[in-house]
């Protein structure tokens, strides 16, 4: 199945901007190259690379050799290796079957990571604490949840 890439709105919150969006129930298969963000809800399986980010939706799964981008959240499944310039996020409900290199790396319990992980070092240093790393899972969950608004012409 061919996909056909969505423009959409910023939402009034300043969550992302959806570039391109894999709906429920739909499949794709083949390499996949994007400036802004992917959205998975349904079914892919190809290579991704992004200089956004992508997000696997929790009824979404990724089957890929690699998911190469600026940051990944992950609600579904992925199969396969993820690189992350920033940072990867995974949620309670999604599941990695591979290899993770980020500098940052947010798994909330309840996780399943089979694979290595490398958490390198980041170009400048940051001060986590537990209100910050709350903070970014809640925004991660939100950018999951959102519905994004097709963007008229």
């Amino acid at each position: 199945m061919k996909s056909k890439a969505k423009q959409f709105n910023l939402h009034q919150d300043g969550i992302a901007v959806v570039n391109s969006i894999i709906g429920e129930g739909a499949r794709f298969r083949g390499d996949f190259e994007l400036s802004g963000l992917l959205r998975i809800d349904g079914s892919f399986e190809g290579n991704i690379e992004s200089v956004g980010k992508v997000l696997v939706g929790r009824h979404g799964s990724a089957i890929v050799p690699e998911i190469r981008a600026r940051a990944v959240i992950v609600g579904g499944k992925v199969i396969g290796n993820i690189t992350a310039q920033e940072m990867v996020t995974i949620l309670s409900t999604g599941s990695v079957e591979g290899d993770i290199e980020t500098p940052r790396l947010l798994a909330e319990e309840g996780v399943v990571i089979n694979g290595r992980i490398t958490v390198h070092s980041a170009q400048k240093s940051e001060v986590e604490n537990t209100a910050l790393i709350q903070e970014e899972i809640e925004r991660a969950r939100l950018e999951l949840d959102s519905i994004p608004q097709p963007q008229e012409n």
